[in-house]
């Protein structure tokens, strides 16, 4: 998971300039968001940068661990994976994640919403069936606020996707998907670079006649906004 790896990466400049890391994605899966819930260990931070490091109040932290258990046979289970998480973290998570974070959910009301069905769940030692589809709900919306964090904490470049044409998804920002909006927040970063790389033939003009056998390139657009065909 990108949002605990970050720490391994390094963007501080040195006499000889700025490092160089280099990423690699597998687009059908780093950027596609899955089950509603995803994993443990996804879960697990979201506690993390929703309660904090420290784990002071118990209640709060029992009515979280429920919120996110999931899957996990017991809720002190989940707990112990918590603190074992806070362990490896040691400071915390990496601070433009929990930069980024924190404002996105507090700006799009996440943060209210998580904090009053945690509330719910206080005193609970399992989550309620009638509480399940807004918490598995609630969950996704708040895995892609941290997969839109985690883009940003990678300050990227130059973003390059090999055989893009199998990931046109992916490029068209209309798709209305989340896989989508997730892409071009990294193919949007500021002055990153985009290269798309394919060793496969393409239109760059749609031509009716060939409609059948080949397929145009998908609508671009630039960091302006402005529409642009591939050449």
């Amino acid at each position: 998971m990108l949002a605990l790896e970050t720490r391994h990466l390094s963007s501080d400049a040195t006499l000889s300039g700025k490092k160089v890391n280099l990423v690699s994605f597998t687009p059908g899966t780093s950027f596609e968001m899955g089950w509603q819930t995803g994993s443990q260990e996804e879960r697990q931070l979201l506690h993390i940068l929703l309660n904090g490091m420290d784990g002071a109040d118990m209640l709060r932290e029992r009515a979280s661990a429920v919120f996110f258990q999931g899957g996990v046979a017991t809720a002190d289970r989940f707990q112990a994976g918590i603190a074992s998480m806070r362990a490896t973290l040691g400071a915390g998570p990496d601070p433009v994640i929990q930069r980024e974070f924190t404002i996105a959910i507090q700006t799009n009301g996440l943060s209210d919403e998580f904090n009053a069905l945690r509330d719910q769940l206080r005193g609970r030692e399992a989550l309620p069936p009638e509480l399940r589809r807004d918490v598995n709900g609630l969950t996704a919306r708040l895995r892609g606020a941290l997969a839109a964090a985690s883009v940003e904490s990678l300050e990227p470049d130059l973003v390059i996707l090999d055989e893009f044409q199998r990931f046109r998804h992916l490029i068209d920002p209309n798709s209305g998907s989340a896989a989508s909006e997730l892409a071009h927040h990294l193919f949007n970063y500021r002055d990153a670079k985009v290269l798309l790389l394919s060793a496969t033939a393409l239109q760059a003009v749609h031509d009716s006649r060939r409609r059948q056998r080949r397929r145009p390139l998908p609508r671009l657009h630039n960091h302006a906004g402005v529409p642009c065909r591939g050449r």
